[in-house]
């Protein structure tokens, strides 16, 4: 969850499925960049990652409504009901037949 803001806009999986530099090999990225350095006064400030962002990918983040606060960035562990990590859940999402990171030999 995005509160302050320290998230990493490239490597944090903040707005969906999956980190927006994940895909991006070809790309060259622009620095690590925070959240919080492409927010002013809750409007999106783009212009240093715009060269990086597909269209669709810069449409998804205006619309996108994320109120800057005082607060710590949370990560959620998404496979968790409670978004908390554990190991049994870990162990679970490694055992779903979809899982790529697990080699079924």
């Amino acid at each position: 969850l995005v509160r302050e803001g320290s998230s990493s806009f490239w490597h944090d999986n903040w707005l969906g499925p999956g980190p927006l530099g994940a895909h991006k090999e070809q790309v060259p990225l622009p620095a690590d960049i925070c959240i919080c350095n492409l927010l002013r006064d809750d409007t999106w400030k783009l212009d240093q990652v715009q060269e990086a962002l597909t269209h669709e990918e810069r449409m998804q983040i205006q619309r996108s409504q994320i109120h800057l606060s005082l607060s710590s960035d949370v990560m959620v562990w998404c496979p968790a009901a409670d978004g908390h990590f554990k190991i049994t859940s870990a162990m679970e999402k490694l055992r779903q037949p979809s899982n790529s990171m697990v080699s079924r030999r």
